[in-house]
C-alpha cells in the first residue's frame, strides 16, 4: 500500500509500516529552486456528518410550557478524519498523519420552556 503517489518515478513512498516518503521528494540541490508542482503534497479529506433530534413534550394544558429533548450526534458515521501529514523534510515521520480528529460524540440536552 502507498501512501502518496511518489512525485519521482524512480522513488516510491514508504509502506505504513515504515517511515515517511522521502523517497519521493528529493531536496533540491542546495542555491537552486526545486521543480515540485504547487499542491502535490497534499493532506487527506475530511468526511464529517453531524445529525440531531429534537422531542417537545408538552406540559399540561398551556401550549407555552412544553420540556425539549435533544440528542446530537457529531461524527455520526465515526469515520477517522487524519489530520494533514508532516511536511517537514527533516523529520523522520514526514509524510505520515500522526493524528486524528474527533471521534463520535454524542450529548443530550434537556431544556425546560415555561
Amino acid at each position: 500500500m502507498q501512501l502518496l503517489g511518489p512525485a519521482n518515478s524512480n522513488a516510491t513512498c514508504a509502506t505504513a509500516s515504515t517511515t515517511g516518503c522521502l523517497g519521493a521528494f528529493p531536496r533540491p540541490t542546495p542555491g537552486t529552486d526545486g521543480n515540485l508542482g504547487r499542491n502535490t503534497f497534499r493532506g487527506p479529506g475530511i468526511a464529517n456528518t453531524d445529525f440531531s433530534l429534537l422531542k417537545n413534550i408538552a406540559l399540561g394544558s398551556n401550549e407555552h410550557r412544553y420540556m425539549e429533548f435533544r440528542a446530537e450526534f457529531f461524527n455520526l458515521f465515526n469515520r477517522t478524519n487524519l489530520y494533514t501529514p508532516v511536511s517537514n523534510l527533516s523529520n523522520g515521520e514526514f509524510g505520515l498523519s500522526t493524528a486524528a480528529l474527533d471521534p463520535r460524540l454524542i450529548q443530550f440536552g434537556l431544556k425546560l420552556y415555561f
